[in-house]
């Protein structure tokens, strides 16, 4: 069954939203607080503005006499008449300029009033003390929790269009990873893609139908071939091993021949391998079989000591184990034989120690055949016997490691993942 992790990339989009929303709250709020000031510079810039329009609209005769209709503004008809404060930022460029220092804030306008004959012009000079009309200063504080208060609720908003957006937006892909989950990668019906069919998850959803169709034709295709072989196989294999034994018997003289021993292992070789074929072909669910290794490894222990008379082979196993493996017993010893066949073949003279208990099968060939160097043997030392053994793990979920080290030339573990005892 597949499963899912519980981080999910909606958490993850709601996440990225929520941040995203939460900085822009933040930037928000601080914009708004500048704005305000914004505001009431400009507030103040149109009011002296107004006196501008209103002191050109005056004759010239009337000047003199002219006022400011602000109780906060006075006019000036000198540069030099101003303070000393101000007169410090102006220059002899008209427009509005700024003073600001401590508590005194003024706005002053410079500018030029042209006469009736045209033929010069004279500066005056507007000033205007904001220095009690500072809202935004003076209320500072009410402003910026008045803002803070703002910024929750535009928060609060974003943080419900997240949850919203993240929901209907990923509820086709949700829909996909829970038919996953709920009936598996090999157990998605035909057609199941049909329904997202329009956007990118539906796209998604054609190749996946699509590898899971070829997957499964794959795997058909495994399993008949492997199937059909080895069934053929068993017939003519059981007639030639009969056949073996029938000249035994009939032949006194063909029971001790050496060709006729290694014809007669060669044959229960191959009878064993159809069977761990066969079996890793089968679609039944794997049972419980008790396998006594005991057998096994006497059995294989005779044959070595034929075969490599210069090799011993040293067996340890628990005491008082009983080893239930979920294999018939040909399987086991399809394994044993070739793990123990890699160590014989590729250790140098001496001993082949293997270790059994109900966590793990363990072998060690102590020493490297002297006229074998390590990448030949890691190249073609282990062959399609090794083969046969990773699949049978991968059947099981058994781990297979293969360890290479200068003290131990070659150590072979197979760790069960459940307890046999």
């Amino acid at each position: 069954m597949l499963k899912i992790k519980n981080t999910k990339i909606r958490s993850r989009i709601r996440k990225a939203l929520l941040s995203l929303s939460f900085g822009l709250s933040i930037i928000f709020g601080i914009l708004i607080f500048l704005l305000l000031y914004i505001i009431e510079d400009e507030v103040f810039i149109n009011l002296l503005r107004a006196e501008q329009a209103q002191y050109k609209q005056t004759s010239q005769v009337q000047t003199s006499n002219w006022q400011p209709s602000n109780r906060y503004m006075n006019l000036y008809d000198k540069k030099q008449q101003l303070p000393e404060t101000l007169q410090s930022v102006l220059t002899d460029k008209t427009g509005i300029y700024e003073f600001f220092e401590d508590d005194h804030a003024y706005f002053i306008l410079h500018d030029k009033r042209q006469y009736n004959n045209h033929s010069n012009s004279q500066s005056y000079y507007i000033t205007f003390d904001v220095s009690e009309l500072l809202a935004v200063k003076k209320g500072k504080y009410n402003l910026i929790i008045t803002i803070f208060i703002v910024t929750l609720f535009v928060m609060f908003l974003a943080i419900l269009v997240s949850f919203r957006l993240s929901k209907s937006i990923l509820s086709p892909l949700n829909k996909l990873t829970n038919e996953l989950q709920k009936n598996g990668f090999a157990q998605m019906k035909e057609g199941f893609s049909k329904p997202f069919i329009g956007d990118e998850v539906g796209v998604l959803a054609s190749q996946l139908e699509e590898a899971i169709e070829q997957a499964n034709n794959a795997i058909k295709r495994e399993f008949e071939f492997n199937s059909g072989v080895s069934h053929e196989l068993r017939t003519p294999i059981q007639v030639a091993l009969n056949s073996v034994e029938l000249l035994e018997i009939t032949q006194e003289n063909l029971k001790n021949d050496k060709a006729m021993q290694r014809l007669k292992r060669s044959i229960s070789q191959m009878e064993q391998i159809s069977e761990a074929f066969l079996w890793l072909a089968s679609q039944r669910s794997i049972e419980k079989i008790s396998t006594n290794p005991f057998p096994v490894l006497e059995a294989l222990n005779q044959q070595y000591k034929q075969l490599y008379p210069r090799h011993s082979l040293k067996i340890n196993i628990d005491d008082n184990t009983q080893l239930n493996y979920l294999i018939p017993p040909p399987v086991f010893t399809v394994i044993i034989d070739n793990l123990l066949r890699n160590a014989f073949q590729h250790g140098a003279d001496g001993e082949i120690i293997i270790n059994i208990n109900s966590n793990f099968i363990q072998i060690l060939n102590l020493k490297l055949e002297p006229k074998q160097t390590k990448q030949e043997t890691n190249s073609n030392g282990y062959g399609i016997g090794l083969m046969i053994v990773k699949r049978i793990c991968q059947r099981l979920d058994w781990q297979l490691n293969l360890i290479d080290s200068k003290d131990k030339y070659f150590e072979t573990k197979i760790v069960f993942t459940h307890s046999y005892q």
